[in-house]
């Protein structure tokens, strides 16, 4: 196998365990001069042994290997509109692994390849039942799919929510804009992604609602308690309050 690198835009990278059978690879990506945020990518272990990875990014080929030591890379989820850039290298670098794509990606990527599309409400068998998947309604542009780990009753989300400490530049300047420095929150341009606002809200409510403690987000701090009542605040916008 060759050396898949990580592009200059990425910083080097750590694998953390979350809690039990859920890792995070974390990093820093710069989006633009004095613009960076922190990216994470979720690893989670299915019952069967085998890995699961959502949002991967570009990796050196020792933090591959740190994966593959903890079981073999059978599942690679592109989650939004937005995070399959890196997905390649992914595929490079395990070529066996099936992909699977939010429904909004062929339409944004149409030189995708992948082999199953994410659906809402699915319980994937390949999974081992593992992970519920959700649709964040109401935003099409986003694709923002959603997946419940219920052994841990942890949310992993990519967009849809950041909670980033520390921000400096021009990222600081933007988390303050949006209201999202310092606490879990929702950025500002969810607003312009809504194109309905009722499927939006009774999308928030049906997550709100969910059985979870964390949440897990593709940029920030990981949310280790209290996420029902983080997630409720930082969607308040939509007036989706918990049933």
């Amino acid at each position: 196998m060759g050396r898949v690198g990580r592009p200059g835009n990425l910083r080097p990278a750590t694998l953390v365990q979350i809690c039990d059978n859920v890792w995070g690879v974390e990093t820093q990506i710069r989006l633009m001069p004095w613009f960076w945020l922190p990216l994470r990518s979720t690893v989670v272990k299915l019952p069967d042994g085998t890995l699961w990875i959502h949002a991967p990014f570009a990796m050196e080929e020792e933090l591959w290997q740190q994966i593959e030591a903890l079981g073999e890379v059978r599942h690679l989820v592109a989650p939004n509109g937005f995070h399959s850039g890196f997905l390649k290298h992914a595929q490079r670098r395990f070529p066996r692994a099936r992909v699977w794509v939010s429904p909004r990606l062929p339409h944004r990527n149409l030189r995708l390849t992948y082999d199953r599309l994410l659906q809402d409400g699915a319980r994937p068998e390949e999974w081992g039942e593992a992970l519920d998947v959700r649709l964040f309604r109401g935003a099409p542009g986003a694709g923002e799919m959603v997946f419940l780990h219920r052994s841990t009753c942890t949310l992993i989300v990519t967009d849809l929510v950041f909670n980033i400490h520390g921000a400096r530049g021009l990222a600081r300047l933007y988390l303050k804009w949006s209201k999202a420095l310092g606490r879990v929150g929702q950025s500002r341009l969810w607003r312009f992604l809504v194109k309905d606002r009722n499927a939006a809200a009774d999308s928030g409510r049906a997550l709100i609602d969910s059985d979870f403690t964390r949440i897990v987000m593709a940029h920030g701090d990981v949310v280790h308690g209290g996420g029902r009542e983080a997630l409720s605040h930082a969607l308040a916008w939509l007036h989706c309050s918990p049933g």
